[in-house]
């Protein structure tokens, strides 16, 4: 489910964004997004993830146009 303050855990945003845990994970490596550990979940603000996919597709229809 979504939190209050709009995050949800990695596993979630994966299958939401249609991408795969690992590509959170280095979005999050390279300071693109911010993963907190609450307890024994990771959780991300899903907006920043959709922000990430949503420039991860306009850079992949961008190369496919050159």
């Amino acid at each position: 489910m979504v939190g209050e303050d709009g995050s949800v855990t990695i596993e979630v945003a994966a299958e939401l964004m249609n991408i795969e845990v690992r590509t959170i994970r280095e979005w999050s490596a390279i300071g693109s997004l911010q993963i907190e550990r609450r307890g024994d979940e990771e959780v991300v603000a899903l907006l920043l993830v959709l922000d990430q996919r949503v420039a991860l597709t306009d850079r992949a229809q961008a190369d496919a146009g050159q």
